[in-house]
């Protein structure tokens, strides 16, 4: 346990002065803030994200098509770009929907 400092206890014009000390203590507390990293977009992501952003409940194989690639290289590609968070998916693999998280330069 820490050991306070005695109180200065002192007259003055008619009455007391009391300073009571306290123990230094160091907030507890961390930034939350979350460092942002950004990616390069690759020609082939973000053909892949216009297609989305122009239909987001597009299927894999419909993306595979459109842009005459194999359904695996549509696959590695939207694992990579989520784990970049480029790109979410909202909802069910059946149901849900895609969901571009970056903004576009066209």
């Amino acid at each position: 346990m820490n050991e306070l400092k005695e109180p200065d206890i002192k007259e003055i014009a008619g009455g007391l002065e009391v300073i009571i000390y306290g123990s230094k203590t160091t907030p507890k507390t961390t930034p939350k803030t979350t460092p942002k990293t950004s990616y390069q977009i690759t020609d082939l992501e973000k053909k892949i994200l216009i297609k989305i952003k122009e239909n987001s409940k597009i299927t894999r194989k419909e993306l595979a098509d459109e842009l005459d690639l194999s359904l695996n290289t549509i696959k590695e590609y939207i694992s990579k770009m989520k784990k970049k968070n480029l790109l979410a998916r909202v909802g069910s693999s059946r149901n849900g929907y895609w969901k571009v998280e970056v903004e576009l330069d066209d």
